[in-house]
């Protein structure tokens, strides 16, 4: 093994994707990685990116390389963020299904539809947070945890941020259902942080289901929220077709949902 390729391979996690504009900055040339190919120290997962042969990278193994190899402002978060603090619903049925996020127009690279992974990857682009988005690269500290997932140091949504993310896609009565269930367990969220998103979240829906729902469980954060200067807009939203509209939000629920507050 050659000095260049040994020290690439220390340099490269195990289970990761890796690209050539990473290998590049690591001096190692397109034309090494042909070398590379073609003596079966790696494969190619897609363009411009690769793996070690012999290893089988998960979900997990493609975000450290979108994060740390091809510096992607890419992050999970929603229920996946969710999850990984330990408030899935429940396990999967079949082929997981992973939710990344990143900002108004960032597209995810080719390289992650075109490899074979063993789990769903989906992509979503809200511009929930308008500019705020704009900064999730640098990873600040309301918006982001960083954590040891499957043995590798990820940035993945803050528990509050991840909330929001999941309840700005509740479109019908089953996810305002699974939802639910999510939701009443998210009693450690923090209110100043709360507080601070229902400020600058940019969508009307998701305000009113955020504090619904907090609402509807009685939830700690919920009590110490200031709802005077939150925009909620006007006028009626639809959430779950044919339910009941919740006076005090305005939006139509489920109707097991409406009794009470």
């Amino acid at each position: 093994m050659s000095s260049k390729l040994n020290t690439l391979l220390q340099k490269w996690p195990s289970g990761t994707v890796a690209t050539q504009a990473w290998m590049t900055e690591e001096g190692i040339s397109p034309q090494l990685v042909q070398v590379y190919l073609k003596g079966g120290w790696i494969r190619r997962v897609g363009r411009g990116a690769y793996v070690r042969v012999g290893e089988t990278v998960k979900w997990q193994g493609v975000v450290y390389g979108l994060q740390n190899h091809a510096k992607e402002p890419i992050w999970p978060g929603g229920e996946t963020a969710l999850s990984l603090y330990g408030h899935a619903h429940y396990l999967p049925l079949g082929q997981e299904t992973v939710w990344l996020f990143g900002p108004s127009g960032k597209r995810l690279p080719a390289w992650v539809k075109e490899g074979e992974w063993r789990t769903a990857i989906k992509y979503r682009a809200p511009n929930l947070f308008g500019s705020q988005d704009e900064h999730m690269g640098s990873m600040g500290h309301l918006d982001v945890s960083a954590g040891r997932f499957d043995g590798l140091l990820l940035n993945i949504s803050s528990m509050e941020r991840a909330a929001f993310e999941l309840l700005h896609y509740v479109s019908d009565e089953e996810q305002f259902t699974h939802a639910a269930e999510i939701l009443r367990g998210l009693v450690n969220l923090r209110p100043s942080v709360m507080q601070l998103y229902l400020k600058q979240c940019r969508s009307v829906k998701t305000k009113r289901l955020v504090l619904f729902f907090g609402d509807r469980f009685k939830l700690p954060w919920y009590s110490k929220l200031d709802l005077h200067g939150i925009d909620l807009g006007s006028g009626k939203r639809q959430i779950a077709r044919g339910g009941v509209l919740h006076q005090l939000f305005q939006i139509t629920v489920p109707r097991e949902f409406n009794n009470g507050t």
